[in-house]
Formats: structure tokens, C-alpha cells, sequence
């Protein structure tokens, strides 16, 4: 059973999932909603409701074990029907032409990733590419946000 509840974070409502793991221990993932806290708060808890019968804990366990690779290309046919297409042609150009192929050669999964992983990402495309931007700092740039991952950091 998926329980859930929303806070309020950087003006944005953000739903909080609650499950037990395979192992029965208690486990929370949080997920934005992109709403601003003023005015949306009846579409936030439809947000909340849907993602609460939606949500599989089994899946969620299953892919911080996912090579990061693998994870992005699974990544990107699900995100397909939940951005525009426009913003879809840059995720999946990006993606499949500079940072997948880079992540492929390692042996990262979305559990270990870190920080300098992604440093040392940015830096091959400096170097090696000898890129000004790498994909991830136009995406930021263009969209305003950074790319949309369904997991939390904190």
C-alpha cells in the first residue's frame, strides 16, 4: 500500500510518497508536481490520488539498480506522453547522441550515480568534444529547469 501526503517546497507543491520496501522497511520518494502552491491545491491532491494508485514500489526498487544507461532510455519512453514534443526531440536528442553513449561505457547505476560522475561527464564533453555547452546545461538553460528525474537527490 502507497500512502502519501503534500508539502509545500520552493512555492511548488511536492507529493511525498510513503511504502515498504521488499525488505519491509519503510521507504518515502518525493515527486513535484509543477504546480505553484497559490491556486492549485484541489489539482495537486488529484495529482497526489493518481500517482498514489499509479505508483508500483516494485518498479521504484528496481531501477536504483538499473544501469544509468539503461535507465535513461527507459527514462525517455516514459516521459514521452508527459512533456510536450518539442521538449521531448531535445530530451531524447540530447540523450541518445551525447550522454547515454558516454554512460554506456561505465558500470554507474542510478543508486551509485554521484555528483562527480556527472562532473566528469561535463568535462569529457569540455575536453574530448571540446563542447562550450554540454546537453544538460542547454536543457537547463532552454527549459528554465533541469531535465524532470523521477527521483529525489535528497
Amino acid at each position: 500500500m502507497v500512502t502519501g501526503h503534500l508539502r509545500e517546497k520552493n512555492g511548488y507543491f511536492q507529493m511525498i510518497l510513503t511504502y515498504k520496501d521488499m525488505n519491509g522497511k519503510r521507504q518515502t520518494k518525493s515527486v513535484s508536481t509543477g504546480l505553484p502552491v497559490k491556486g492549485n491545491k484541489k489539482r495537486a491532491e488529484a495529482m497526489l490520488w493518481k500517482t498514489r494508485q499509479e505508483f508500483n514500489p516494485d518498479t521504484a526498487m528496481s531501477d536504483k539498480n538499473a544501469l544509468f544507461a539503461v535507465f535513461l532510455n527507459k527514462w525517455l519512453r516514459d516521459v514521452i506522453g508527459k512533456v510536450d514534443a518539442d521538449t521531448y526531440a531535445l530530451y531524447a536528442y540530447d540523450a541518445k547522441t551525447f550522454i547515454i553513449p558516454y554512460f554506456k561505457d561505465t558500470a554507474v547505476t542510478v543508486a551509485k550515480i554521484k555528483p562527480g560522475d556527472i562532473e566528469g561527464y561535463y568535462q569529457y564533453e569540455k575536453t574530448e568534444k571540446n563542447a562550450l555547452n554540454t546537453p544538460c546545461s542547454n536543457i537547463t538553460r532552454s527549459s528554465r529547469k533541469p531535465w524532470p528525474m523521477p527521483w529525489s537527490l535528497n
